[in-house]
């Protein structure tokens, strides 16, 4: 894996958490006049429709090994949205960010479990910082054994298999059309999802409209396909890592894009410090960022 490859993965990967940050504020507003069922399967048939050219495109080169690989990726992204859906109508939004982002504990430690990775300091000293920041941006958490936080503990052990088996499959075949068929498969799953739930109207609006189409293209189509082939060049605990910045950048977003009724959110001093070690876990995270830092201190107190 080269440093370059590794850096340039990285770097897509944060964008992609820059825009599922984006899309909390869109969601939030959207959902002020949509059920989450009809949310979820419009944008992911708005998903499904912009990558279906490609899969057109590259029919010649899907074999039976990538669509096993792309159902059991489309399989448990669906579980994924289906556990945040199912949490967030059972607890709090709080608790279920938190339990999002503890799945960032959750990746090393299924790593040493699953595939007897050895941990470095860093690893574990970033996982640990990352955890305090999150815990510091959301606030107000409480947590209790009901229902709703029993999905979000599975919810966060699945996201952190998610990573894991993305990672595991992103590096036996070809990335770019493995993300394609994930995105087809979850979009085929939400699609029964939502007539199970009994196919609810969607009202359309300005809101719902710019929602969907800016969750359906950019933070599904686009993010999620990038999201793969980005985890064939990097480490499954560093892009747990740079996903922990999605609440980071939903509430910077969320403080800029105004809400239904023309209010804004504000960043209180404790999220900020709390934005600010999640940052600090990432460069900890990797050892050689973190070396030449370290270099650069030592020569500046020189």
């Amino acid at each position: 894996m080269s440093n370059k490859k590794s850096l340039f993965s990285d770097i897509a990967l944060l964008l992609v958490t820059m825009v599922w940050g984006l899309s909390f504020p869109l969601i939030r507003n959207a959902l002020s006049t949509v059920s989450d069922t009809g949310y979820v399967f419009y944008r992911f048939l708005i998903a499904a429709i912009s990558i279906f050219p490609f899969l057109v495109i590259y029919r010649k080169k899907i074999t039976i090994e990538l669509l096993k690989s792309g159902f059991m990726l489309g399989f448990m992204l669906f579980l994924v949205i289906f556990l945040t859906v199912t949490s967030l109508r059972a607890t709090s939004a709080v608790n279920v960010s938190f339990f999002t982002g503890a799945s960032v504990a959750l990746v090393p430690l299924l790593s040493v479990l699953i595939y007897k990775i050895k941990l470095t300091k860093f690893q574990i000293l970033s996982s640990i910082i990352s955890i305090l920041g999150i815990l510091l941006l959301i606030g107000n958490l409480s947590l209790d054994f009901s229902f709703g936080n029993l999905a979000g503990i599975i919810l966060a052990f699945c996201i952190a298999a998610q990573l894991l088996v993305t990672d595991n499959q992103a590096k036996k075949g070809d990335a770019l059309i493995l993300g394609f068929l994930q995105i087809f498969i979850c979009s085929f799953f939400s699609s029964v999802y939502y007539i199970i739930n009994g196919a609810p109207k969607v009202e359309l609006n300005p809101s719902v409209i710019v929602a969907l189409f800016v969750t359906g293209v950019l933070s599904t189509a686009v993010a999620f396909t990038i999201q793969v082939v980005a985890q064939k060049y990097t480490t499954p605990l560093k892009t747990a890592l740079i996903f922990s910045c999605e609440p980071v950048f939903g509430a910077l977003f969320s403080a800029i894009i105004p809400k239904s009724d023309g209010s804004l959110e504000h960043l209180t001093v404790s999220q900020a410090i709390g934005c600010l070690l999640i940052l600090i876990a990432i460069f900890i995270s990797d050892e050689v960022i973190f070396n030449k830092i370290n270099k650069i201190l030592n020569f500046s107190s020189k």
